[in-house]
Formats: structure tokens, C-alpha cells, sequence
């Protein structure tokens, strides 16, 4: 008897752990993506910001499954220590995010923090305008709604 009461707070902490960190899993459904960014191209500076809706397909202690609307494009981004993740997102198709240019891109590395209820950070990419290319970063928010 006296075994089972100094068991009883030990299991109770770690049971405790474990559904706060549950907590901050980004949980599945339905995300809008915003991703604001920039480059320079020869005509000078140019800013975006393009809208992307995707499902959280999975979501799992190391990584999570991102798959993009529009194109049915699953990513995998890893996670890391500190509520941390990093990863490509691919958009299969390639979206022109200035509405009068050619310039697009089809997919962006990311670097950012997660919780239960979004994704946000950093991005990079590349945009390809006739023979040339550009390395464009920004900022990007990916919420539930």
C-alpha cells in the first residue's frame, strides 16, 4: 500500500507532461498560410504578400504533414527542439505572388516555431523571371481557421 502512494504523483506528473506538450501540437484541420516577402529585381525592389490554404495532415513528436489545397502537395517538415521547425513547402503549381509578373515560385524553405494553433517564421525561396533568378525571404504565418 505504502508502494502505490509514492507511485500515485509520479504518474500523475507524467501524465500531466504529457498532455500539456499534446497541447502544442499544431492539431489537424484546416490553415490559412500568409507569406510576406521581398527581392530586388533590375527595376528595383518589389514586395508581396501571397495567401496559401492548407490541411494539417499529420502531426507527430518529429514531424508534420502539410499538404497544400490548391496543388495536393503533402510536405514533411521536421521538428525540433524548443517547439522549432524547419523544411521545404512545395505548392506543386507555380503561383505568381505580383499579380502583373511572370515572377513565381513553387516552393519555399522554412524556418519557424510552432504551437496548437500555428506555424510562423521565416522563408526563402527563389523567383524565376525569364533566364533570371532571384532569392526572395520574408516572413510567413500559418493559421487555423
Amino acid at each position: 500500500m505504502h508502494m502505490k502512494l509514492k507511485l500515485f504523483p509520479v504518474v500523475f506528473i507524467c501524465v500531466l507532461i504529457s498532455f500539456l506538450s499534446c497541447e502544442k501540437e499544431p492539431k489537424k484541420g484546416e490553415y490559412k498560410g500568409t507569406f510576406q516577402g521581398g527581392f530586388v529585381a533590375d527595376s528595383g525592389s518589389v514586395t508581396y504578400t501571397t495567401t496559401h490554404y492548407f490541411e494539417v495532415t499529420r502531426s507527430t513528436k518529429d514531424e508534420l504533414r502539410l499538404k497544400e489545397k490548391e496543388s495536393q502537395v503533402t510536405s514533411i517538415l521536421k521538428k525540433h527542439e524548443k517547439d522549432s521547425i524547419s523544411g521545404m513547402i512545395g505548392f506543386g503549381s507555380i503561383y505568381s505572388p505580383v499579380e502583373s509578373g511572370s515572377i513565381a515560385f513553387n516552393t519555399v524553405s522554412i524556418r519557424g516555431k510552432y504551437d496548437k494553433g500555428s506555424i510562423s517564421g521565416k522563408f526563402s525561396t527563389s523567383f524565376t523571371d525569364g533566364n533570371k533568378d532571384y532569392l526572395s525571404e520574408g516572413d510567413f504565418m500559418i493559421s487555423a481557421y
